[in-house]
């Protein structure tokens, strides 16, 4: 059984305990109770295994604990929303200093103390941590009384410590590149969905990048773009329509690339790839693929919204392209 280590720190009173307690065992107690040192609590799903160790908010024992934040594979930092002055940038400088290319999350507590609507609560709650300054893998509000966001909060905890095949394929693309863009979108996307799901789709990214890589034919990379819609499909369309989208502008974008493979030319050579990526990830897709003779044509697919005029350009000039150097095999 696999086990990856969670170091929750935060001020004192910030609600770490009960959160933790929540999430592992669904207890709940509205008493506080200082945490002395660290408390240590574990979560488990299929065969893996989460260690969450709670540190102490308390500035005596600090340098006590200071130990305890080695070799974790991610970081809990809790801010109580009703109180968010509370922030202790030592504790994160720490956590840092020891795990440096770790991930943080930024936890909100107590939202149910922000209003009595949800709407409110949630809308508060998001202007709150988005003022906070610092970078965090993610930034969530919860509340551990009414169990507000906790699966959600489950599901990141999960994603963000197993083996990451999304890190792993953006690992080997620029970061400059439009097809980087989409495929990261892809993985913000769905970064709160159950694990199962989200491992799935992360490996089939991983297999569409590999491909896409290869030496293999262009008609063979156009085919792993279709296949990775097609494996994508079932883990998203009913549940996660949303992230089903990203999937189509991840394919879009990989088409496109493709596209200026095949006739010699990168994607920065024509005017707009900004307002391409940037089209395609608000859900706006048009697949472009290499006809027979390197004829250029556009497949147009209706998925959710109309084909964006940025697209069709680049389709224009590839085929004007073609045309005027008469390319062929």
């Amino acid at each position: 059984m696999s086990g990856y280590k969670i170091i929750t720190i935060g001020a004192e009173n910030t609600g770490k305990t009960q959160l933790l307690r929540r999430i592992v065992s669904n207890n709940f107690s509205e008493t506080y109770k200082p945490s002395m040192g660290m408390d240590f609590c574990s979560l488990k799903k299929n065969n893996d295994s989460l260690h969450l160790w709670d540190i102490s908010g308390d500035s005596k024992t600090f340098g006590m604990t200071l130990p305890f934040f080695r070799h974790a594979d991610l970081g809990l930092y809790c801010v109580d929303l009703s109180n968010p002055t509370r922030f202790k940038k030592e504790y994160l400088e720490s956590f840092k200093t020891h795990n440096p290319d770790k991930k943080i999350i930024l936890v909100g507590t107590k939202m149910d103390l922000l209003a009595d609507t949800m709407e409110e609560q949630t809308a508060k709650a998001q202007e709150i941590l988005n003022n906070i300054e610092g970078s965090f893998a993610t930034r969530i509000a919860v509340s551990a009384k009414n169990r507000t966001n906790l699966e959600l909060l489950e599901n990141l905890l999960f994603n963000n410590t197993l083996s990451d095949k999304f890190d792993f394929a953006l690992s080997k693309l620029s970061t400059d590149s439009s097809f980087y863009v989409a495929l990261k979108q892809l993985q913000e996307k769905i970064k709160n969905i159950p694990q199962e799901k989200y491992q799935a789709v992360a490996a089939i990214s991983l297999e569409l990048v590999e491909n896409l890589l290869s030496n293999s034919s262009s008609d063979k990379k156009q085919e792993a773009i279709e296949q990775f819609t097609k494996k994508c499909t079932p883990y998203l369309e009913k549940e996660h329509p949303y992230a089903l989208k990203a999937v189509f502008s991840v394919a879009a974008v990989a088409f496109v690339t493709l596209l200026a493979t095949v006739i010699g030319f990168g994607l920065g050579l024509w005017s707009g790839p900004g307002a391409i990526a940037t089209a395609l990830i608000a859900g706006t897709t048009t697949f472009l693929a290499a006809g027979s003779g390197f004829g250029i044509y556009t497949n147009r697919i209706f998925f959710f919204k109309e084909i964006d005029a940025e697209i069709d350009h680049v389709a224009e000039c590839a085929n004007k392209f073609v045309n005027e150097n008469s390319l062929s095999r």
